[in-house]
C-alpha cells in the first residue's frame, strides 16, 4: 500500500460535498486528495480532509516536511480561490509509523454552505500543482481572510495592495487600481483631507478612488463622518477590492516567475 499522511482542518462554513484528485508527478509526492465535507453530527461544521499520498520509499520525518510544507500551499490556493477562512492543519493519521496517541482538531459553528465552481477546482488544482502559493503574498491574502468581518477584511487587503505595487502613497494605489479597473474611475469622489490653502483649512479637491476615500473616512475620521454608512459601502464593495488584490498578486507572481 502507498504511504500517505491525512491531516484535518476546518472552515469557517460547512461545505457541499466534493472531492478533488490531483496528480503532482512530482519526485516524492505522487498525488493529493482533498474532500470537502461537513460533519453528518454537526451539519454546521466544515472540514477539509486532505491526503497526500508519496512516492516510496520516504521515510516520516522526510515526508512530514514534505506534507507540512504542501499542506501550506493547498490550504493558501484555497483560501486565494474561494476567499473564507480555514484553521490550523492537524495530522490524524497516517500509515508511515503508528498512530498518534492524541490528536487535535479545531472546531468552529459555521451557518453557510459553501460550493466549489468548476472555475474555481481548476484554478484550485492548477495552484497546488506548482509551488507559488508558498510565496509570502498568499499567505498575507490567508491573514486578510481570518479577519471575521468585513471592516477588518477590507483594511488588511488596502495594506496589502499596498505592499504588492510598492506603493509609497495612495496616489499609486488610486493610480494602480484605475489602470488596473478603469471602471473604478465613475466611482471616484472628492477627497476628505484638509489641506491648507492661503492660511485656512480647506477641504482637497482632490478626486479619490472609493478604496482610498473609505479607507481615509474611517482611518481619520472626521466630526461629520457617517461611520455606519461608509462600514455598509464597505461590505458591498469588498469583492471589487479582493479581485484588485487578487490580480496583483497574480500578476506579481506571474513576473516573478517569468523574468
Amino acid at each position: 500500500m502507498s504511504k500517505y499522511l491525512q491531516y484535518i482542518c476546518s472552515s469557517q462554513s460547512a461545505f457541499v460535498e466534493q472531492e478533488i484528485s490531483v496528480d503532482l508527478s512530482d519526485e516524492e509526492i505522487k498525488e493529493v486528495h482533498i474532500k470537502f465535507s461537513s460533519e453528518r453530527d454537526k451539519p454546521k461544521r466544515g472540514l477539509i480532509r486532505i491526503t497526500i499520498w508519496y512516492q516510496e520509499p520516504i521515510d516520516y520525518d522526510r515526508a512530514k516536511e514534505l506534507g507540512d510544507h504542501k499542506i501550506q500551499e493547498i490550504i493558501n490556493s484555497l483560501v486565494f480561490v474561494r476567499g473564507f477562512q480555514v484553521g490550523e492543519p492537524y495530522l490524524i493519521s497516517e500509515n508511515i509509523k503508528p498512530q498518534p496517541l492524541i490528536t487535535n482538531r479545531m472546531s468552529i459553528k459555521f451557518d453557510i454552505m459553501l460550493d466549489l465552481k468548476q472555475e474555481q477546482i481548476d484554478e484550485f488544482i492548477g495552484l497546488i500543482k506548482t509551488s507559488q502559493t508558498s510565496h509570502i503574498y498568499y499567505e498575507l491574502y490567508k491573514q486578510s481572510m481570518n479577519h471575521h468581518d468585513g471592516l477588518g477584511k477590507f483594511m488588511f487587503l488596502y495594506s496589502l495592495l499596498m505592499v504588492i505595487i510598492g506603493a509609497s502613497k495612495q496616489q499609486e494605489v488610486d493610480a494602480h487600481i484605475l489602470l488596473a479597473s478603469p471602471d473604478e474611475l465613475n466611482y471616484r469622489r472628492q477627497s476628505t483631507k484638509m489641506i491648507k490653502q492661503n492660511g485656512n483649512m480647506v477641504r482637497s479637491n482632490a478626486l479619490e478612488t472609493r478604496f482610498t476615500w473609505l479607507r481615509n473616512h474611517l482611518g481619520h475620521t472626521q466630526v461629520d463622518s457617517e461611520i455606519a454608512l461608509a462600514i455598509k459601502e464597505i461590505n458591498e464593495c469588498l469583492n471589487d477590492l479582493d479581485d484588485i488584490v487578487k490580480n496583483a498578486i497574480k500578476e506579481k507572481i506571474t513576473r516573478h516567475m517569468n523574468p
